[in-house]
């Protein structure tokens, strides 16, 4: 942690000298440490957003100067995002958001605080209002388990229609270059499992293998599906980590895993 107050302490300073905000210093290192991955050096830190990082620090420790610049500098897009939304429902979102970001709910801080400073922090406050302007229009539904089958999104909501109207298409492209990186045993599997409606024990004696093997390599599958999708979506939609996390969680981290990405 000394090492990493060292390698921060220039662009605090000026940044505090910038802002007029202050944060003790210690505490906003050890805000830093926490977004870097163990095998990032103190330097990487460098790499941040660490004046926006600082803000939203500030912002969800009650700073009232925090909370205003964040929606002098950095609400714009936000608002603009949610033009092609009714005025009622613009303006609702628009205020569940501010409550979202910067009010704390019993022992859970406010949502600012989840700001990694490793994308924009524009496009993070943009993507939380578009959420919550989807959340009004259809409520989100409980995610349901890990499995393949829970990546697809119910045909008759509108406002999912209305997420997979923005984002769908993008999705099932990604989704499908994904399912094509994986190996043909799988991809095999997974057809069997998904498509042709066999169970774990039909498609491991076809196989040769345990049950067990089949449902490893099945969940395996989930999840290299999903990493892979997710590094094709941020090439094709070119947002940064923080936009991207947020569009997957506004989809309840759902995929389409549609027949005519399976199929091929």
């Amino acid at each position: 942690m000394a090492e990493l107050e060292t390698v921060l302490a220039p662009a605090i300073r000026e940044i505090e000298a910038g802002t007029g905000v202050r944060i003790a210093h210690q505490r906003f290192t050890a805000h830093v440490a926490q977004w870097l991955r163990p095998d990032e050096p103190p330097e990487a830190a460098l790499r941040l957003k660490l004046d926006q990082l600082w803000l939203a620090r500030a912002a969800a420790d009650g700073d009232s100067d925090a909370v205003a610049e964040i929606e002098a500098k950095y609400l714009e897009r936000a608002v603009a995002a949610l033009r092609s939304f009714e005025r009622a429902v613009a303006d609702e979102a628009i205020q569940r958001m501010r409550e979202l970001l910067f009010v704390a709910r019993g022992d859970r801080p406010p949502r600012i605080a989840e700001f990694s400073g490793r994308g924009d922090l524009a496009g993070w406050i943009r993507t939380t209002a578009l959420r919550e302007a989807f959340h009004l229009v259809a409520p989100t539904r409980e995610v349901r388990g890990a499995e393949l089958d829970s990546y697809a999104l119910p045909a008759s909501d509108p406002g999912l229609e209305l997420m997979k109207r923005t984002y769908g298409a993008s999705f099932k492209q990604a989704l499908a270059a994904a399912f094509g990186r994986l190996p043909d045993a799988t991809r095999l599997a997974i057809r069997r499992y998904y498509l042709d409606g066999m169970g774990l024990e039909e498609i491991a004696a076809l196989e040769g293998v345990a049950a067990s093997t089949v449902w490893r390599r099945l969940d395996k599958a989930r999840r290299e599906l999903h990493a892979e999708t997710r590094r094709a979506l941020a090439e094709h939609l070119r947002v940064d980590d923080d936009e991207l996390d947020s569009i997957l969680n506004m989809l309840d981290s759902r995929l389409e895993l549609s027949r005519s990405v399976v199929e091929r």
